[in-house]
């Protein structure tokens, strides 16, 4: 039986907003999310760095910009996001502190993320779907506000059968 996980060595400019990839660079190793937009107009790709953390980078998620050019590893589209079903770990509040927070937004799902630009931090907001992030009409960074519930427990899987392996979860599970 052949297992084939769809996968390919790229550039970070190859990849499409809502790509999920693999990268590493001098403060670790990390699954990171392709995401469109960002307040420099010249930039239309920026990465949203999911996990795990580490020694040099501790807050995750994060928002921030990476080389085009940058070597990584692209999964593409081929993962899915899997919520849990018992009703202890959905919230109703969104909790205060920076977790690795997962957004129902009625049938929309984000990622809550940190992002430090011009001396200055913002909580923004990436829809997991589409790669993008939450935007007024004015290009300024929105909350989901409409019928929301929060989850701190989610992961992140490869879709190859009959075998799907798991890339990332939260709360972080440190592999062997």
């Amino acid at each position: 039986m052949e297992i084939s996980l769809k996968v390919r060595a790229t550039r970070f400019a190859q990849v499409e907003a809502g790509d999920l990839f693999l990268m590493r660079n001098d403060t670790g190793a990390y699954v990171a999310l392709a995401v469109e937009g960002g307040p420099r107009q010249q930039d239309d790709l920026m990465m949203l760095l999911l996990g795990p953390p580490s020694d040099k980078t501790p807050e995750i998620p994060k928002l921030t910009y990476l080389s085009r050019d940058w070597s990584i590893v692209s999964l593409g589209k081929s993962y899915e996001l899997r919520l849990p079903c018992d009703s202890e770990d959905w919230l109703s509040a969104e909790p205060q502190k920076l977790h690795p927070l997962v957004v129902l937004e009625e049938e929309k799902l984000y990622i809550r993320a940190r992002f430090n630009f011009a001396g200055q931090s913002a909580t923004v907001y990436v829809d997991i779907n589409k790669g993008k992030l939450r935007l007024d009409g004015s290009g300024n960074f929105i909350r989901p506000d409409h019928h929301c519930a929060y989850v701190l427990k989610w992961s992140l899987w490869t879709v190859e059968q009959p075998a799907p392996q798991a890339i990332l979860s939260f709360p972080l599970v440190r592999k062997p």
